[in-house]
Order: C-alpha cells, then sequence, then structure tokens
C-alpha cells in the first residue's frame, strides 16, 4: 500500500452457500479505477488482491481470498 491509498467504506456481507459457509463482500468505490484489497484478521495470514474497474463497468468480480491460519 502506498501514500494515495484509499480505505474504502465498511463492506456490505452476504453469506453465501457453497458446501460450507462463506462469505461476499460488497464495496462502493469513488470513483472507476485500481485497487488493491487487503483482507486481514487476527491469527491469520493477510491476503491481497488488485482489481482494477474500467471506465465501461460498473461492478466487478475481484475472485476468491483465502486466509490461512499463521
Amino acid at each position: 500500500m502506498d501514500a494515495d491509498s484509499v480505505e474504502l467504506a465498511k463492506p456490505i456481507v452476504q453469506e453465501v452457500t457453497r458446501g460450507s459457509q462463506m462469505y461476499r463482500y460488497l464495496w462502493s468505490v469513488p470513483r472507476k479505477d485500481k485497487y488493491i484489497i487487503r483482507a486481514t484478521k487476527g491469527g491469520f495470514s493477510t491476503e491481497y488482491v488488485n482489481v482494477a474497474l474500467g471506465k465501461d463497468e460498473q461492478q466487478k468480480l475481484a475472485g476468491e481470498l483465502f486466509l490461512h491460519k499463521k
């Protein structure tokens, strides 16, 4: 992360079930741009995913993040 990082508002959480309990997080972003999503939770590894929202896109599926116990 660098000096022009933007912390987004708290996400909306929607539960998704695929054989086991999982979650989907939705954010509103201030503009169409490139973002790095950083996921952290105590006792787990920190994970990152890059997402670019293009000028013609209204939404984007960022993919999946898997947090691993330290």
